[in-house]
């Protein structure tokens, strides 16, 4: 599980990793179960989130993609 913070308005993305198939179906990317997000703890304005998804998706804070996109 992936635990994360965030504050008021941040995003966090979820999406095909490199080495998904294309061919995969929703069925076949949902085979295992859902996702899981789950709240861990909410203080300050801050929420604790874990997240559970295949490993064929990739998670990721919004301003670490944006900054790889930049450079």
């Amino acid at each position: 599980m992936l635990s994360l913070q965030r504050k008021l308005n941040e995003e966090i993305l979820i999406f095909p990793s490199g080495n998904i198939d294309p061919t995969m179906t929703v069925a076949e990317l949902f085979a295992d179960g859902a996702f899981v997000i789950k709240v861990h703890e909410i203080q300050n304005y801050r929420v604790k989130i874990g997240i559970e998804v295949p490993l064929c998706l990739t998670v990721v804070r919004k301003e670490l993609l944006i900054e790889k996109e930049v450079i």
